[in-house]
């Protein structure tokens, strides 16, 4: 997994297995078939911020197709459990051999 920092908050993680490939394709160019069906990429934006209460949590961000609104913000897990918001992020992120 890779990650980058955005802004107030955001963090973009990404699986380079699911990115396309120079000369077409996701994956590499050495026969990642599962990478390939997956189209243009693994990613997924995490934001911290405070829920009701005060505390700081990491949540799921999810836009809706127009880019119009406001994202939905669901809850992943609270801030400070750094390893459980990795693996989560991995799991959702994962290609699974075909």
């Amino acid at each position: 997994m890779a990650a980058t920092v955005r802004r107030q908050g955001v963090v973009g993680v990404f699986n380079p297995a699911g990115e396309p490939a120079v000369g077409g394709g996701a994956g590499d160019s050495a026969g990642d078939g599962g990478g390939r069906a997956l189209g243009p990429g693994l990613r997924q934006e995490v934001r911290c911020a405070e829920r009701q209460g005060g505390a700081l949590w990491w949540f799921w961000v999810w836009w809706d197709g127009s880019g119009q609104s406001c994202p939905d913000l669901e809850p992943l897990c609270p801030a400070g459990e750094i390893e459980t918001a990795a693996e989560r992020i991995a799991a959702v992120l994962a290609v699974s051999p075909s």
